[in-house]
């Protein structure tokens, strides 16, 4: 892993983005496909409201207004996908919150921060840091640190609402939001003058589609799925792949020294290694549960197919996830 190294003005940028994955021959001669997916299953005042029904009327951020609001159903899918791939993020990285090189961040921003898995577990590990969780739905629990602040906004896409004043942070995280930093071009702009001089901004993120080690992926009901998800998006007007020019919009805002760190999740547990079969069967986990959730409804309104088709290719890329012939892994 590469990290970036320290100045004394300049804000940092560190882009997290396992090593490749080699298949794992003597899962080929089990008997059998085991399953892997489950049956379905103003920075200020905190507000730390009750997971309840007006939860699931709040959108998860800006960019993804143009899919819908979530149904409830939905949001409760979508809660239990984020704690999957916090845990995922914590196996890959070997427990590590992030890898910017703050022995312990005095302020820090989780940018969307969902859950707030992320943040309680950072304010927790960083007892005299000031932990910030900005989100546009309240779903993040009650029971949290006293350093731990969570507060929501109406439009993550309105800086002014999450950075309330400049260079006011040591570290800014975020998951999973490359598609909103497409709609939202100022977002780099805006978190570099909210850092302290020396600050780091650091995105986790991964690539869509899903990708294969060789073949194994091509006409598949999964690769149909992956492929229909991507072009739903784009209609939608989401990039699903714009993680990989974070990079040069750090630089363009001003950051120094940005790094990439680049891993390899693969879906089931094919790959050689113990850590990437655990990582293997919680991203079989994680996607599945995407599937039925945003997945849905990214299909739902931007594939041009009806409900029975979409539920129907989703079936098909489920019976796929736990197939250990299918060399699949996500790209981060």
């Amino acid at each position: 892993m590469v990290r970036s190294s320290m100045a004394d003005t300049a804000r940092q940028s560190a882009l997290l983005n396992l090593k490749a994955c080699t298949v794992d021959e003597s899962s080929l001669r089990e008997r059998g496909a085991e399953r892997h997916v489950s049956k379905k299953r103003t920075l200020g005042e905190s507000v730390n409201s009750q997971e309840n029904d007006s939860a699931a009327e709040e959108e998860r951020a800006g960019c993804w207004s143009r899919v819908g609001k979530f149904r409830s159903h939905i949001l409760d899918v979508e809660r239990e996908r984020l704690e999957i791939q916090h845990e995922i993020w914590l196996i890959s990285t070997q427990n590590k919150l992030f890898l910017a090189p703050l022995a312990a961040p005095g302020t820090i921003l989780d940018f969307a921060t969902g859950t707030g898995n992320w943040a309680i577990e950072s304010a927790r590990r960083f007892p005299n840091s000031r932990m910030f969780g900005c989100d546009t739905a309240p779903i993040q629990p009650k029971d949290v640190p006293a350093n731990c602040t969570f507060c929501t906004t109406t439009n993550l896409e309105d800086s002014t609402t999450w950075s309330s004043s400049p260079q006011t942070f040591d570290l800014i995280h975020s998951r999973s939001m490359a598609p909103f930093f497409s709609s939202s071009p100022t977002f780099f702009e805006s978190a570099f003058e909210s850092l302290n001089p020396g600050g780091y901004l650091e995105l986790q993120d991964h690539l869509v589609p899903v990708c294969s080690v060789d073949s194994s992926l091509q006409e598949t009901d999964l690769d149909r799925w992956s492929q229909a998800f991507c072009s739903a998006s784009r209609n939608l007007g989401i990039s699903t792949d714009d993680s990989a020019l974070s990079k040069p919009r750090m630089e363009a805002a001003g950051f120094v020294d940005v790094r990439e760190v680049h891993f390899q999740w693969p879906v089931g547990t094919w790959a050689h290694g113990e850590i990437n079969k655990q990582i293997g069967t919680l991203c079989a986990r994680n996607l599945e549960s995407g599937m039925q959730g945003l997945g849905r409804e990214v299909l739902l309104q931007g594939a041009g197919l009806s409900a029975s088709e979409v539920d129907g290719l989703i079936e098909g890329a489920r019976s796929d996830l736990g197939n250990r012939k299918l060399h699949a892994y996500f790209s981060v």
